[in-house]
C-alpha cells in the first residue's frame, strides 16, 4: 500500500507553490501602492507651511543659501 493519498499528495505541491506566489504578489502590490501614495504619519500641511515660511525668509534675505539648505533638509527628515 502506498498510504492514504498515494501520488495525489505530491500533485498538490505545485498548486501550493502557485498559491504562495500569488499571495506574495498581492502583498507586494499592496506595499508598493501604499508607498507610492506618499502617505505619512504627519498631519497634512505641517511641512508645507514650514517650507513656505522658510522660502519666504530666504527670499527676504533673512537667511543665506547655506542656512536655507540646512533647514530644508531638517524639514525633509521630520
Amino acid at each position: 500500500m502506498t498510504g492514504c493519498c498515494g501520488m495525489a499528495g505530491w500533485m498538490m505541491i505545485p498548486g501550493l507553490i502557485l498559491l504562495l506566489v500569488v499571495v506574495a504578489g498581492v502583498i507586494a502590490l499592496a506595499v508598493w501602492a501604499v508607498r507610492r501614495s506618499g502617505t505619512s504619519s504627519q498631519p497634512a500641511g505641517k511641512n508645507d507651511a514650514a517650507y513656505e515660511a522658510l522660502k519666504r525668509r530666504y527670499a527676504q534675505g533673512e537667511i543665506d543659501s547655506e542656512e536655507f539648505e540646512r533647514m530644508k533638509r531638517q524639514l525633509d527628515e521630520s
